[in-house]
Order: C-alpha cells, then sequence, then structure tokens
C-alpha cells in the first residue's frame, strides 16, 4: 500500500518525451468533478503529460477541453433521456471497450466515471481490453451512501474490480484513506487537490453586513439532485419550521431531477422568500447572497464552497459535505440535526461570526490548496503514470 499525499518528487525518465495518457470520461453531466479534471489535466500537461481525452456528445465538454488546449476525441457517450439507462450504460460500456482496444497496446488509461460504483462497466471493458487502468475517484462512498439497489452487491463487485487499477487519484486525504481502509485498495494513490482558478486571484473582504436588513439571504448554489445533495431533507426542514424561516431567503440555482419539488416549494413560501432559478453567473448570486448552504449527505470537495469563501461569503455546511477539515467548528452540522442547522445558520447574523468564518476557512484553504503542494501533487502524478506505461 502507498499513499501519494503530492509529495512525490518527478523522475526525468517521467518527463522526456511525455507521458501519453487515454482519458475516458463516460459521462454527459458538467459538473465540478469535471472542471477539475479539466483543470489539472492541461497543467500537467505543461509539465510532461500527454493526454486525449475521449469523451461524448456533450458540447459543453468537448468545448471546455479546446479551450484549455486538450485534444479531444467524441467516442459517442451519452445517456439517452428516451431511453432506460440501463440501455444507455451498456452502450457506453461497449464504447469504452471498443475504443481502448483501438489504443496502442502500451497506453494506460484514465478512467474518470465521478464515483468508485459508477465506473464498474468501465473498468470491465479496460479489463478485457487487457489496458492498465489508472481511477480517478473524487468520490469514495460506499453504494449504501449513494442510496444504490443492492449496495452490497455492487460494493462487493466494485471491491473485487478495483483490484484491477494499476493506480488511483482522488481529491483529499480523507478520500485516500476511504480508497485504502475501507475500498482495500493496494495499488499507488494519488491526491491532487481540488485547487480551483479563484485561488489565483484577490479575495474579496469578508462582508459585515447583512444585505436586506433582519433577513438572512441563504444560497444553494449545484444540482438540483435530492439525495447527495440532501434538497429532500432540507426543503421538509424549512417546510416544517415557517416560523424560524421567515426571517430567511432562500435562492437555489442549478438544475436536476428534484427542480419540481423546488419550485412547488417556491409556490407555498410566503412573500418571494425562496426563488428558484436555472444556473446562472456564481459571482452574481453570491453577491446576492450572506450565505452559502450545503445540506449533502456526502461530497467530494464542493467547489462552489471555495468561491464562496473567495468571494466574502460564509458557508454553513453538513459535516459530510467534505469540508469538515476547512470550515469552523461553528459552521457545520451533522445531516439531519435541525437545532445544529438552525444554530450555524443563527450565528452567520453576527458580523464578527461571518467574518471569522470566512478568515477561518481561507486560512485552512491556504494550507490544504497551497500551491506548491498543487504542483508536487501533478508531478507525483505523472511519474506514476511513467510508471503504469513502463509495466504495460
Amino acid at each position: 500500500m502507498k499513499i501519494v499525499p503530492g509529495t512525490t518528487p518527478v523522475g526525468s525518465s517521467a518527463l522526456q518525451g511525455g507521458t501519453a495518457l487515454a482519458v475516458m470520461l463516460p459521462t454527459d453531466v458538467v459538473g465540478g468533478h469535471e472542471h477539475m479534471l479539466l483543470e489539472w489535466l492541461p497543467r500537467a500537461r505543461q509539465i510532461g503529460l500527454c493526454p486525449t481525452v475521449y469523451g461524448g456528445a456533450n458540447r459543453q465538454l468537448a468545448e471546455l477541453a479546446r479551450k484549455v488546449g486538450l485534444p479531444w476525441r467524441d467516442v459517442g457517450y451519452r445517456v439517452d433521456r428516451r431511453d432506460s439507462l440501463r440501455r444507455a450504460q451498456w452502450g457506453n460500456f461497449l464504447k469504452t471497450l471498443w475504443t481502448a482496444v483501438r489504443l496502442p497496446r502500451w497506453m494506460p488509461v484514465l478512467l474518470a466515471p465521478g464515483a468508485m460504483q459508477v465506473g464498474l462497466l468501465h473498468v470491465l471493458a479496460c479489463r478485457l481490453a487487457r489496458r492498465k487502468i489508472i481511477c480517478y475517484v473524487p468520490i469514495t462512498q460506499s453504494a449504501a451512501t449513494h442510496r444504490m439497489r443492492r449496495p452490497a452487491l455492487r460494493d462487493w463487485l466494485t471491491t473485487h474490480l478495483a483490484r484491477s487499477a494499476s493506480m488511483w487519484i482522488t481529491i483529499t486525504d480523507e478520500h485516500a484513506r476511504r480508497l485504502t481502509d475501507f475500498w482495500k485498495i493496494r495499488a499507488p494513490v494519488h491526491v491532487i487537490p481540488n485547487r480551483v482558478t479563484a485561488l489565483s486571484l484577490p479575495a474579496a473582504p469578508p462582508r459585515a453586513v447583512l444585505r436586506d436588513g433582519e433577513l438572512l439571504n441563504l444560497l444553494f448554489a449545484g444540482r438540483f439532485e435530492p439525495i447527495q445533495k440532501g434538497l429532500d431533507w432540507l426543503v421538509d426542514t424549512l417546510d416544517a419550521n415557517e416560523a424560524w424561516t421567515a426571517k430567511l431567503t432562500i435562492e437555489f440555482q442549478g438544475a436536476g431531477p428534484y427542480l419540481g419539488r423546488l419550485e412547488a416549494f417556491a409556490q407555498r413560501a410566503v412573500q418571494n422568500r425562496v426563488k428558484v432559478l436555472p444556473w446562472g453567473n456564481i459571482q452574481e448570486a453570491l453577491a446576492r447572497a450572506d450565505v452559502l448552504l450545503l445540506a449533502s449527505r456526502f461530497e467530494g470537495f464542493p467547489l462552489v464552497a471555495i468561491e464562496a469563501l473567495w468571494a466574502g461569503v460564509p458557508v454553513v455546511a453538513t459535516l459530510e459535505s467534505g469540508l469538515a477539515d476547512v470550515l469552523p467548528p461553528g459552521s457545520l452540522y451533522p445531516f439531519g440535526d435541525v437545532a445544529a442547522l438552525r444554530a450555524a445558520i443563527e450565528r452567520m447574523r453576527i458580523p464578527d461570526n461571518r467574518e471569522a468564518a470566512v478568515v477561518h476557512a481561507r486560512n485552512r484553504l491556504q494550507v490544504l490548496l497551497d500551491q506548491e503542494r498543487y504542483e508536487r501533487a501533478l508531478a507525483g502524478v505523472i511519474e506514476g503514470v511513467a510508471r503504469v506505461t513502463r509495466r504495460s
């Protein structure tokens, strides 16, 4: 077992002529996982990695890749909304298999499905194609946490197929520990932190005054996905506590399957206290907010929290949101604990608390997402890919 938290030196053999890598991106979603992948791959390309991305028919993903200079090959990955999901998944499996078979025999494949269980068919396809596999997984929780069907069977299959991978990449030390402790990974595990471009810009000062007098303006920005994002519990909680929420407003910005439920909630709310908006400019949304609220049952490391903190907006989030090492204790609450949620939100009415929360979190981000540490992490990944290639 070897955990590489971003401190592995680069051998010159890894950088001579570059290290080729086929990146399989079997998704039609453009979320934080995809944005981070397309952010660190170009930087790794500058220091010796030669990735080519094989993706689906999502024009936004293709444009993002081309914008940052990554070669893009459209292999037709998609989730056909008019078809069954299972049929689409098997179609994507065949596309991965066909693509992997046609690659040069020595070239390793990086699979980027997002979560452990999501990529099982693609791991199987690469095994059938006799490929060396590298997995990039920012979400490492179990199938039971995801509320998937037959979680014990899924986790058993995941554990056994995971042994096929020659190397792993994840986003925090916590996820690295879960890979080795829960999933029993014995291959090297590398950590590449989610270091968004916002950190390269000057940070805005924390806001001392509430936007609307006594009203506290909350913002949720992200996918309208009830289970992972905890929106089902959050809506039920706010619905059942009208006396408390009378002094709150909340804006939901995003898109996803829970849209109808959120719109119904907004219609029931008094005096337009709840608004549901489509995806938009995140900085404009943050400018209207006093607090960013996250109610996730599980996360990788939410990028919107980094953007909010850099814009001077404090964050209130669940302990399960991936931010326990970033936010102060008073800004965290256990998922499902209504009293703790209310206490964390009410603390944000006090200017000194908001400022202290932002300063604390920024100081932690400066340590966890340090530029030098990030560069060492990328260097370690390139060396790791080179080792996998030499063994092919």
